[in-house]
């Protein structure tokens, strides 16, 4: 978790933050790093977040096709912030909770 702020550590400490399920919806480039978006819902509102993939600090990092589906952890009392897990959500997992899941289902 480096680059985030203190704030952002404090809520996303293990136990204080929910899961839910994020969409790829788009890759880009911004100051020469390939980033990827990831799109989620908390209630009925929209949240979005960002990574990083390709090469970056000598580590390949892969870039997830778009479509796919990967838990995201995220802060109840702010869901804007939130962090993707390198875990990819089942097929079978077609219910979401509005509020998530207190521990990956």
């Amino acid at each position: 978790m480096f680059g985030f702020s203190i704030r952002k550590r404090y809520l996303l400490q293990p136990g204080k933050g929910c899961y839910t399920v994020g969409t790829i919806t788009e890759h880009y480039w911004r100051k020469g790093e390939h980033n990827y978006l990831v799109v989620y819902y908390v209630g009925n509102q929209r949240w979005q977040t960002t990574a990083s993939c390709g090469i970056k600090n000598n580590l390949n990092l892969p870039c997830p096709p778009l479509g796919t589906r990967l838990y995201v952890y995220f802060a109840p009392a702010d869901p804007n912030t939130a962090q993707i897990t390198a875990v990819p959500v089942p097929d079978s997992v077609r219910v979401i909770p509005p509020i998530g899941w207190a521990k990956l289902p």
